[in-house]
């Protein structure tokens, strides 16, 4: 029976007392930036703008910019804690998904493979594939318990007996590596009968999963005006202000076509260069993202347009541990003691 618990891995590091690192702990390889969605709370359900910084180019990732990512992984001195498969898309939109994961597997680079799905592409065929393929962690988001909710939420039709019935086979044919966590919006719970709807939730998945959870709604997209608590994340937990955002310091990201992000945001604040023409090793220790960080543990975060008012930090926070803003001052000292190197 599955437990109630966030989606995030509570086994972590205190990040202030190790950081600069020699190697990323978190690898996004963004293998889509298509999706078939267009969430009422997501930056996919206005029109394009600067906001949506790369994510507007819809690009799907080829197999060779993927294997060529994968290579690069080699290059640094210790193995990856967590390399995932998606973005700000649907990674099901790339229909090489399952020959990405078995070769990233295959490499050996990463202790675990994993990936965030809204599944609604899944057959019975590719639930099993899926199941299959070698991921070591997958969360499913749902939005809604039913076709009418999705319709409301998502401008889509989608049938939701055949969408459940894949959601088992994939919790039914997973392999014992495997650990899956089906999440669902706040906002698919209609405020008059919300008590009655968690609780349905809860049921419909408790024997279909491994863990499953509700989160709340939160302002991570510039473009979207949403009322909710600045210092409070999709968990619920009160982080209060993040001066120091601390992914910029274990995390890296691919886009689609090989360019190279320091971060998660939309839009992104600046390229680290292509995997074409820069190595994810040079991007990482390059003087660009070291200036970077540099400027975030010195506090002029606001200097960088793309920061000023960005959530990422708030929603990245899960615990105690993820908050470096008291150890700024030695992790500077440490960073600046690797760039004289």
């Amino acid at each position: 029976m599955a437990g109630v618990k966030a989606s995030y891995i509570e086994s972590r590091l205190s990040l202030g007392k190790v950081l600069p690192i020699n190697t990323p702990l978190s690898v996004i390889l963004d293998i889509s930036e298509r999706c078939n969605f267009k969430c009422n709370y997501c930056f996919r359900s206005v029109p394009k703008d600067e906001n949506w910084g790369y994510a507007a180019k819809n690009n799907i990732m080829s197999m060779d910019i993927f294997q060529k990512a994968v290579g690069q992984l080699s290059d640094f001195p210790q193995k990856i804690k967590s390399v995932s498969l998606s973005g700000h898309g649907e990674p099901l939109c790339n229909p090489e998904i399952v020959s990405m994961v078995k070769y990233l597997k295959r490499a050996s680079v990463t202790e675990r493979i994993e990936m965030h799905t809204n599944a609604s592409l899944l057959t019975e065929k590719s639930a099993e594939d899926i199941a299959q393929a070698g991921f070591t962690r997958i969360v499913v988001s749902l939005q809604g318990t039913d076709s009418n909710t999705y319709g409301k939420v998502c401008g889509v039709k989608l049938n939701w007996d055949l969408f459940y019935k894949c959601l088992q086979i994939l919790y039914a044919d997973k392999n014992d590596s495997l650990q899956i966590h089906i999440k669902i919006s706040e906002a698919a719970f209609p405020k008059e009968n919300y008590t009655a709807e968690e609780k349905h939730f809860y049921s419909l998945f408790e024997k279909s999963a491994d863990t499953i959870s509700v989160e709340k709604v939160t302002p991570l997209w510039k473009n979207m005006d949403f009322k909710a608590d600045e210092f409070v994340n999709k968990y619920g937990h009160e982080v209060g202000k993040i001066e120091c955002c601390p992914i910029l310091f274990y995390k890296i990201w691919i886009a689609p076509d090989g360019e190279i992000y320091p971060c998660t945001g939309l839009p992104a604040p600046m390229s680290l260069g292509n995997i074409h023409e820069t190595t994810l090793y040079e991007a990482w220790n390059g003087i660009q993202r070291s200036k970077f960080l540099e400027a975030h543990l010195r506090s002029v975060r606001g200097e960088h347009p793309a920061c000023q008012d960005c959530f990422v930090p708030v929603n990245t926070v899960t615990m105690q541990k993820d908050i470096i803003d008291p150890y700024r001052k030695e992790i500077l000292e440490r960073l600046e003691v690797c760039q004289d190197e």
